[in-house]
C-alpha cells in the first residue's frame, strides 16, 4: 500500500511511502502504516499518531457524544459491564457548552449522599469557572487565583490539601527557579501570532522526577495539548487531555466538566 504524504519536517516536500516495503531512511522515524487502513492521503503527523497505537496493550476504546455528561455516563456503563477496569479509553466531547442541569443535580445529590467530593470541587481543580465569571478577564483570574491569600491558598487550607493543583500548575508552574504561567503564554502566543499553528501549544502538569514514577499520589492528568484548525471566519480550538489513570466514580465527571470550562475560557480569550 502506498500513502502520499506532505512532510512538515522538510519544508513541505511531497513523497510516497510504501507501507509494505518501507525504506530504511523513513523507517528510522516511523513505523509502517497499518495495512487495514484505506489508502488515503494523510499527513505525517496523522501517520505518527496511528503508529503510536501499535504499542498499546489493547486497542483503544472510543466514545463520542455531544456532552461530557453523555460521555461520562456511557463510559461508566461500559466500565460496569467490563469488571470496572479498562485501558486506553478515548472519549470525544463534541460540544463543551452542552449541559443538562437535571442530570447534574442528580449526580451532585448522589455525591452528597455517598460522601463523595462534589463535581464543582473537582472541576475547580482544572478551571475555577465561577471565579472567571466574576473577574471577567484572564489576567484578573490569574491574579485572584495565585496571589497571596488568593483562591489557591484558601483551597490548600482545606482537607486533602495535597490534591487538586492542576490549575495552579497551569498558571504558576515551577521551572528553573522561576514560575511560568503556561495558559497565559499560550493565550498571548495565539493572539500575537499571524499564523495559526495546529500543534504548537502544550501545558505540562507532571514534574520530572518522582511524579513520573509514582504508583499512587502523583497527578493523574499528565498534560494538555491545545490544538488549532483554520476556518474561514475564525480558528477552531481543540483540547487534548491525557490521563494516566482516571477514577470514574470520584473524579471523571468533574474533570470532564472542568476541561469543558477550560476550553471555553481559552476560546473566549483567543477569539477562537
Amino acid at each position: 500500500m502506498y500513502v502520499k504524504m506532505r512532510s512538515s519536517l522538510d519544508s513541505g516536500q511531497d513523497f510516497t511511502f510504501d507501507c509494505d516495503k518501507p525504506n530504511l531512511e523513513f523507517e528510522q522515524c516511523y513505523q509502517p502504516c497499518p495495512k487495514s487502513r484505506p489508502d488515503p492521503t494523510i499527513t505525517d503527523d496523522i501517520l505518527y499518531a496511528i503508529c503510536l497505537s501499535f504499542i498499546m496493550i489493547n486497542e483503544p476504546i472510543s466514545i463520542n457524544r455531544d456532552s461530557f455528561q453523555q460521555v461520562w455516563k456511557e463510559a461508566a456503563i461500559f466500565l460496569k459491564d467490563n469488571g470496572w477496569e479498562i485501558r486506553n479509553l478515548v472519549v470525544h466531547i463534541d460540544d463543551p457548552t452542552a449541559f443538562n442541569v437535571q442530570f447534574h443535580e442528580a449526580f451532585s445529590q448522589f455525591c452528597t449522599l455517598n460522601s463523595i467530593l462534589g463535581p464543582k470541587d473537582v472541576a475547580y481543580t482544572i478551571f475555577p469557572h465561577k471565579l472567571y465569571k466574576t473577574r471577567r478577564t484572564a489576567d484578573r483570574l490569574f491574579r485572584s487565583y495565585n496571589r497571596k491569600g488568593g483562591l489557591y491558598e484558601r483551597l490548600r487550607r482545606r482537607p486533602r490539601r495535597g490534591w487538586g493543583t492542576y490549575f495552579h500548575r497551569m498558571t504558576n508552574y515551577e521551572l528553573g527557579g522561576g514560575r511560568q504561567n503556561q495558559l497565559k503564554n499560550i493565550i498571548d502566543a495565539i493572539n500575537n501570532r499571524l499564523n495559526i499553528y495546529k500543534a504548537a501549544y502544550t501545558v505540562v502538569i507532571q514534574k520530572p522526577g518522582s511524579e513520573t514514577i509514582k504508583a499512587l499520589g502523583g497527578p493523574c492528568l499528565n498534560y494538555l495539548a491545545v490544538q488549532m484548525e483554520p476556518r474561514p471566519t475564525r480558528a477552531l480550538l481543540g483540547l487534548l487531555a491525557v490521563y494516566r489513570n482516571h477514577d470514574f466514580l470520584k473524579r471523571a465527571y468533574g474533570n470532564y466538566w472542568g476541561l469543558c470550562n477550560l476550553i471555553c475560557f481559552l476560546s473566549r480569550e483567543t477569539g477562537s
